[in-house]
């Protein structure tokens, strides 16, 4: 684990404070890359994840926000509760 950042990581200097992924993308390779992640969930279980973002970030490629939204909302699938 990296070292905690005490007070506001925004105002520290640039690469001192690891960021946050802002897409999915940066996210899924950041997963797909963590050793930790893949010697504690097993090789099958973390490729199969990693395989699974890999489908969905091209599901979603070129989607703008609102297509986005409507191709993965499930209300109208399932009918009214």
């Amino acid at each position: 684990m990296p070292a905690a950042v005490v007070g506001d990581p925004a105002l520290l200097p640039d690469g001192l404070a690891k960021r946050l992924p802002i897409n999915l993308t940066e996210a899924a390779a950041a997963f797909a890359a963590s050793e930790l992640l893949q010697k504690s969930m097993g090789l099958l279980l973390h490729s199969s994840l990693v395989d699974s973002q890999k489908a969905e970030i091209k599901r979603c490629a070129g989607l703008c926000d609102e297509q986005l939204v409507v191709s993965s909302r499930w209300w109208p699938v399932v009918g009214a509760i």
